[in-house]
């Protein structure tokens, strides 16, 4: 009988993987590239840090109360945006300065944090940009005296805007606007010329019927009568009890009347 003969082994050794040694680790860390941190980020989160005691605020900056004020900014001076507000800025050649365009903590650092709600980022001239020395907060009447259509007068010892004249003299600002603007009249003229007031009060007329003195109107809506024919009727010299008794269209029969008018 034949006999079995054992196959023959390879004598190649298989490959195996090699262990990652503490040398090729160190290798593969030194050939990746650390990205560093940008100082300017660094100071920026300085900043925010710092601003953590403003209320309602939480960390981030898009949770400060004053973030939507410098986004407006922004955005107002941005040449992408359509909106007509915009494009006058443009025109004007307005612009943001480049420290707060990009570093919203710049921004309140040099602004420092609105007084109040009631306060919003004003251009003390109209006619330059956004910058540390040219801003101020301020509220919407000290702003509605900073704008271009805003009239400058000289009177006497003052100098300065019409309306802020007006509020100290408790004088109507339309009134003399419309005067200095539409009637071309000298600020002299047009601040010493008396206001006569030409409204004159409605007199209400007081009836006594049956015994009780009212408004003739609480007795028009008490009796379902029309107000204007009542009070034309007593004009007329009607009766108080004709006046309100007869049906409307119908012929009065007696003449006279007795009513008394106050005026309030």
């Amino acid at each position: 009988m034949l006999k079995k003969t054992p196959l023959a082994r390879s004598t190649v050794p298989l490959k195996k993987n090699k262990p990652l040694t503490s040398k090729s680790t160190t290798l593969k860390k030194s050939r990746m590239k650390v990205k560093q941190p940008d100082p300017k980020y660094i100071q920026d989160r300085r900043l925010i840090e710092n601003m953590k005691n403003t209320k309602g605020y939480t960390g981030k900056p898009t949770h400060h109360p004053d973030y939507n004020i410098w986004k407006g900014m922004k955005r107002r001076c941005n040449p992408k945006t359509k909106e007509q507000s915009s494009i006058k800025y443009r025109q004007k050649g307005i612009t943001v300065c480049e420290e707060w365009v990009n570093s919203f903590a710049t921004f309140i650092k040099d602004m420092g944090e609105r007084p109040g709600k009631e306060y919003s980022i004003d251009r003390i001239d109209n006619n330059a940009g956004y910058s540390p020395e040219n801003c101020r907060w301020a509220t919407a009447s000290e702003q509605s005296i900073n704008k271009d259509n805003t009239i400058h007068i000289e009177y006497k010892e003052y100098k300065g805007p019409l309306k802020v004249l007006c509020d100290k003299m408790n004088l109507p600002y339309k009134v003399i606007k419309c005067r200095i603007q539409g009637s071309k009249w000298s600020v002299e003229k047009a601040i010493e010329t008396p206001i006569y007031c030409t409204h004159k009060k409605q007199e209400t007329i007081y009836v006594e019927y049956k015994g009780q003195t009212k408004k003739l109107k609480e007795w028009c809506k008490e009796l379902e009568l029309n107000y204007y024919t009542i009070k034309g009727r007593i004009k007329d010299n009607w009766i108080i009890e004709d006046a309100l008794t007869i049906p409307i269209g119908q012929l009065r029969k007696k003449k006279g009347a007795c009513y008394n008018e106050k005026q309030v």
